[in-house]
């Protein structure tokens, strides 16, 4: 797990709000206090789908739906003259990515053993911060995984110019 901390706020709100930099990456949940509270859970419901699309979405390991399809919603919500007083938006790594990242960890998981890869995007008391996060439905005492996680993450806001440094 690791704790960024971003200096400059505007880029990071324009990529996460105006961009698509965010939107393939499945949206656990968002919540969104402003002048009034907004909670998104992007979990997929089964029920809304034909049988035979959702059979497509599990073979596709998806479970949220990819916050492009949400960004809208939340640009209304946080759009204004005040920031809004806190908000959460808890990214989940895709299915393709997962299993990308563990091949480079090397460590014998699987994708089924892995419940989820995670950036939990926090805004309070006029702080940005990043956490990561691994959760796994088998226990292991091998740290690959975590941190080729970790190193993905970093790469990725760097390569979209999203400065960052590490809190301790």
């Amino acid at each position: 797990m690791r704790a960024l901390h971003f200096s400059s706020q505007a880029g990071i709100m324009h990529s996460l709000l105006l961009e698509e930099t965010w939107d393939a990456f499945p949206l656990a949940k968002a919540e969104i206090r402003s002048s009034f509270s907004l909670t998104l859970d992007g979990h997929l419901i089964c029920d809304f789908y034909t049988a035979e699309e959702w059979e497509k979405l599990e073979a596709a390991g998806y479970r949220c739906l990819p916050y492009g399809r949400l960004r809208k919603i939340c640009l209304e919500t946080i759009s204004g003259k005040r920031a809004p007083g806190y908000f959460k938006f808890v990214f989940l790594a895709p299915p393709a990515l997962v299993s990308q990242l563990l091949d480079q960890a090397g460590n014998g998981m699987r994708s089924e053993d892995v419940d989820a890869l995670a950036m939990n995007l926090t805004y309070r008391d006029g702080s940005l911060r990043l956490t990561t996060g691994t959760s796994c439905r088998i226990f292991s005492m091998d740290k690959s995984l975590d941190q080729v996680w970790d190193h993905w993450v970093c790469e990725f806001l760097s390569k979209n110019h999203l400065d960052w440094s590490e809190l301790v």
